[in-house]
């Protein structure tokens, strides 16, 4: 459910992600982790098999070849080495984390929320492969120029000022 929820989701990792700690964060669209925390799947260490959306998340974030490495041996890697292969998008030392985490989703929140939603949905459907949304995806598409978005926005453009989305 939240890597489908319709608006953008930011996880914030202080310290431990592992197992479903990991899985919630790479339901988000983007992972901030703090220095020096620690992330695994570590399913292998009791038994079984990490399920399917979940591998697939992981793939498609970080590449098969990383995600078998993670999985078979059920290390815990640090934020550093996550950022490296792609699984956290930024660290932060942990007393400043959560202000900058913050301080990236008002730089959203202030953007068009008919542009961000539509964003996430196009994505989406590109990761997943989903041909069967192409049709959908379109008419949401159209549908944004017909939004109090796109008329605030075309506005704060022609009067030179920045747009004030409601």
């Amino acid at each position: 459910k939240l890597y489908r929820f319709p608006k953008p989701t930011i996880a914030l990792i202080k310290t431990l992600a592992i197992g479903g700690g990991l899985e919630l964060a790479n339901s988000c669209d983007f992972r901030f982790a703090s220095s020096g925390s620690k992330l695994g799947i570590t399913a292998a260490n009791i038994g079984i098999i990490y399920n399917l959306v979940s591998t697939k998340r992981l793939v498609n974030l970080i590449g098969p070849t990383k995600a078998k490495e993670l999985l078979y041996t059920a290390k815990l890697i640090t934020a550093e080495e996550g950022k490296e292969i792609g699984l956290v998008d930024y660290i932060y030392p942990l007393g400043e984390i959560e202000e900058k985490c913050f301080e990236f989703a008002r730089q959203i929140i202030r953007k068009s929320s008919v542009a961000n939603n539509g964003i996430k949905q196009v994505i989406q459907a590109i990761i997943d492969g989903d041909n069967e949304e192409t049709e959908e995806i379109e008419k949401l598409i159209l549908e944004s120029f017909s939004s109090d978005d796109y008329k605030e926005g075309i506005e704060a453009f022609l009067e030179k000022r920045k747009p004030n989305f409601a």
